[in-house]
């Protein structure tokens, strides 16, 4: 999947800055973003899974492969099944990835239902 869609928190400045590195690092194809203008991080933490879930069905078009949702403090785990089940595509999020990453390195191969398709299908 190389041609994606971000959604975050963060600034615009942040977001353009999170663009570049994808394409450049990844080889990725931004093809939508939306900043959700959060200046700090008690903000970020207050963002209920509506506001996230309506930036990704406002960036969100047919030939996005994959929606990316950066942001650590950003509390994503429990909506995201329900946002990819609706919108029919992935999501992939800061926290999912982190624990999908530390699973990975655990060599511990147990699907996680509920917390999205990385977590539900533990691909290597």
């Amino acid at each position: 999947m190389k041609r994606v869609g971000i959604v975050t928190p963060y600034s615009t400045q942040v977001i353009e800055s999170a663009k570049r590195y994808y394409e450049r690092k990844y080889g990725l194809q931004v093809l939508g973003m939306e900043s959700l203008g959060a200046t700090d991080s008690y903000a970020i933490a207050k963002f209920d899974a509506n506001v996230a879930f309506e930036g990704m069905r406002r960036v969100d078009r047919p030939d996005i492969d994959l929606l990316i949702v950066p942001g650590g403090n950003f509390p994503t785990l429990p909506w995201i099944a329900g946002v990819e089940r609706v919108l029919g595509k992935p999501v992939i999020t800061t926290n999912q990835a982190a624990l999908w990453g530390a699973l990975e390195i655990m060599k511990l191969n147990y699907p996680l239902p509920g917390l999205g398709r990385l977590l539900e299908q533990m691909p290597r």
